[in-house]
């Protein structure tokens, strides 16, 4: 099966004549603005953060969520899963698995499953590899800029994974990218500084404009110098985040909420999440504590 150009064909399976062609292309302008969806679970999110933070356990947490588990063989978590961990292209030889052709066979399978209420990729950087693998495996080469083609490998590759997502998103159910996060150094106008991203390569083919694209929210999941855990919803000048969602994460006083606690357990995490959504969590109290002056 070649799912290269299975998920490229997806949107020419049907001629339409110029009259069908004519009504698909017609507008009509609204008289009333759209209502965003009340539930979290309706939206695209992006959960990025250290090794360890919580995240896959934290959407494990999501009522109906499946996850596809690009990581290699992990044990330790009690979580819905299906195993498509990640093999270098380089192994290719040795198995038939290609873990972007089973990645592909989950969300066709994930669609038409009624238990299934949404899917979250952990993680999106290993997906979009395997991507890059497959892709590069179809055309001979072991490396997009092997083919010489000014980029068009590359952006076959950002293509390929858009359709997939989009073909699933066809289903109407939720949909979750996890990341780790790195630190990037950017310079904006000949000053340089240092931001926390998630770890996916920042170009115009690359997996982080998807995120940036396609998702309503993406929250950095940190942990706190004391140890304690929280979620940032709002960005700074050095962390990435975003949240496009109107009239949710903000507090019971109607501020943007920038940052909450999520407690000690992934279900904890959940829940102050969802509260976090539904307007019920507060940003954090600012020390009061006065700093001693040396005499």
């Amino acid at each position: 099966m070649s799912i290269v150009k299975k998920v490229s064909r997806t949107k020419k399976t049907k001629k339409f004549s110029k009259k069908e062609r004519s009504k698909l292309n017609e507008v009509s302008i609204p008289t009333e603005k759209s209502t965003p969806p009340e539930n979290l679970s309706d939206y695209i999110i992006s959960v990025y953060g250290n090794s360890g933070c919580g995240k896959t356990s934290l959407l494990a947490e999501f009522p109906g969520y499946v996850i596809a588990q690009f990581e290699s063989r992990r044990k330790g978590l009690s979580v819905r899963k299906v195993d498509c961990s990640y093999i270098s292209i380089d192994d290719y030889g040795n198995t038939d698995y290609r873990p972007f052709e089973k990645f592909y066979n989950f969300v066709i399978n994930a669609k038409e499953d009624k238990t299934v209420k949404g899917i979250a990729i952990d993680t999106f950087n290993l997906l979009f590899q395997s991507a890059e693998d497959y892709v590069c495996d179809n055309q001979g080469i072991t490396h997009p800029n092997d083919a010489n083609d000014y980029g068009k490998t590359w952006k076959k590759v950002q293509t390929i994974v858009r359709n997939i997502l989009n073909v699933y998103l066809e289903s109407g159910k939720g949909l979750a990218f996890i990341d780790h996060s790195t630190s990037v150094e950017v310079e904006v106008n000949s000053s340089k500084y240092w931001v926390t991203q998630p770890d996916l390569r920042d170009s115009g083919t690359g997996p982080l404009p998807v995120i940036k694209q396609m998702t309503d929210a993406v929250i950095y999941y940190e942990i706190e110098s004391d140890g304690s855990r929280s979620m940032r919803i709002q960005p700074t000048k050095n962390i990435y985040c975003k949240s496009g969602i109107d009239g949710h994460f903000r507090t019971p006083e109607g501020e943007l909420i920038s940052k909450f606690s999520v407690g000690n357990s992934p279900k904890k995490a959940y829940d102050n999440l969802v509260d976090a959504f539904n307007n019920k969590m507060s940003n954090p109290k600012k020390s009061t504590k006065k700093k001693l002056r040396k005499s």
